[in-house]
């Protein structure tokens, strides 16, 4: 009967051949139902804790996570190619002139302004700048000479030197808050500019990849992921493995290895491509871990546990998604924590893939 709720039970099988005819049944059946798609769980960039599944047509599932590959390793072997062409260094170099000119003019309008109130600028080997008193239009040609010089002057001229010298500090704060908001805004126009570049080569390889994949949620999360790049271009410019092996780039490390590209990975959690028909999944050993799929961690040198969704692992209950999943119901019952779990995954027609903890004071 197909409906919800009507699950077939099948007593008194005893014999091999007896298990092989239900299973001969349900294959014949099987064949004449449509093929389901499948499922595949990609980075959710707003909510990492939280990554999407998505449900592909047959076959889409490796097509994605092959296409994945492909542009992460094009991405990181053309990028900075892009970063070093001539074209690039020319904006590049014609920004940090025209900011410095914009920089020397504050800095020189402040030399005007300190030789007409009578002091000179000098600079000290850390970088501070002082305001030395010009003696009759002068430098001093020692601390010996200037100080004698002052001492020859009245308190007045001495007092108003000082009030000179102050107000030339607060020129010298404000002219140091300008320059460093020049300086932000240097940094903000190279890396709008790195942007661009990156955007150009960026945007064709995501847009070439959206033409494969007739599915929304699909194009959503290639434009989180275009955003993504764009956003975080300095990590592309890093290399710390060195240069890409003969068998790819740092894409295809474990995560214990210091896997730096996880955002990009796609984990396909059901592979229905070479099925015709709908699957019919035998689970001899109906185990919590078999039958719904865990979360598998890595331990880090210093000892602290870790998972990304890359290591969620599904079981023969999502891989039956569509078709038959055919099991002892006497070694379900008896098994930690599967018989509650198959009972809410029926009532609900949700599976929820998490690590069976029977202990919990051992878990992380």
């Amino acid at each position: 009967i197909a409906g919800p709720g009507y699950n077939v039970f099948v007593s008194g099988v005893r014999s091999r051949e007896e298990r092989e005819s239900v299973m001969r049944l349900l294959n014949e059946k099987a064949a004449s139902m449509p093929v389901p798609g499948d499922w595949v769980y990609v980075h959710n960039f707003h909510t990492p804790e939280a990554p999407c599944a998505l449900y592909l047509k047959p076959g889409e599932g490796p097509k994605l996570r092959e296409a994945m590959t492909e542009l992460i390793t094009f991405i990181i072997e053309q990028l900075p190619k892009a970063f070093r062409r001539e074209d690039f260094d020319q904006e590049r170099s014609a920004l940090r002139e025209k900011y410095n000119k914009r920089a020397q003019e504050l800095f020189g309008g402040l030399e005007q302004r300190a030789r007409e109130k009578g002091f000179a600028i000098q600079s000290t080997p850390n970088g501070q700048v002082m305001f030395l008193p010009l003696i009759e239009g002068k430098m001093a040609e020692s601390p010996e000479a200037l100080s004698k010089a002052m001492q020859a002057k009245t308190d007045d001229e001495r007092e108003q030197l000082g009030r000179a010298q102050a107000e030339l500090q607060e020129d010298l704060g404000s002219i140091v808050l300008k320059q460093q908001e020049l300086m932000r805004d240097l940094v903000g126009d190279i890396r709008a500019i790195e942007r661009s570049f990156a955007a150009k080569l960026i945007s064709p390889s995501i847009e070439n990849i959206k033409t494969q994949f007739d599915h929304p949620a699909v194009v959503g999360y290639l434009d989180r992921v275009a955003e993504h790049m764009l956003d975080n271009l300095d990590r592309f410019r890093e290399n710390p493995e060195g240069r890409p092996g003969p068998e790819g780039p740092a894409i295809r490390q474990a995560p214990e290895d210091g896997q730096r590209w996880f955002e990009y990975h796609v984990n396909v959690m059901v592979d229905n491509s070479g099925l015709k028909g709908a699957p019919v999944v035998g689970e001899d050993a109906p185990t919590y871990r078999n039958l719904f799929g865990t979360i598998e961690r890595w331990m880090d040198p210093l000892g602290r546990s870790g998972t990304n969704f890359t290591r969620i692992i599904g079981g023969s209950y999502i891989k039956s998604h569509g078709g038959f999943l055919v099991l002892d119901m006497e070694d379900a019952v008896i098994e930690p924590g599967v018989w509650k779990a198959l009972k809410r995954s029926l009532k609900s027609g949700r599976v929820t893939v998490e690590t069976f903890e029977p202990f919990p004071f051992f878990s992380v």
